[in-house]
């Protein structure tokens, strides 16, 4: 019975190096573009820009919602 268990660990660990190997090589793809050097950088200063402005919108978001929290919870404490 111990045979069905390692098939199965077999499988995660091929899908494992499947995503890793999947990530590398969308990394290469990116590195070996026909593009410019600077081109490049410049789209990953853009993806980075935009993940940057994403999070200070989620963290804005989040803290307007606990400071309505506050506010609620001290009038009904009050």
């Amino acid at each position: 019975m111990g045979h069905d268990r390692d098939s199965g660990d077999n499988i995660s660990t091929r899908l494992t190096f499947f995503l890793v190997g999947a990530g590398i090589g969308a990394v290469l793809a990116l590195l070996f573009a026909p593009k410019s050097g600077e081109e490049l950088r410049n789209d990953i200063a853009d993806a980075t820009r935009k993940g940057i402005d994403r999070s200070k919108e989620a963290a804005q978001q989040l803290g307007n919602k606990a400071a309505e929290y506050y506010d609620t919870a001290r009038e009904t404490a009050g």
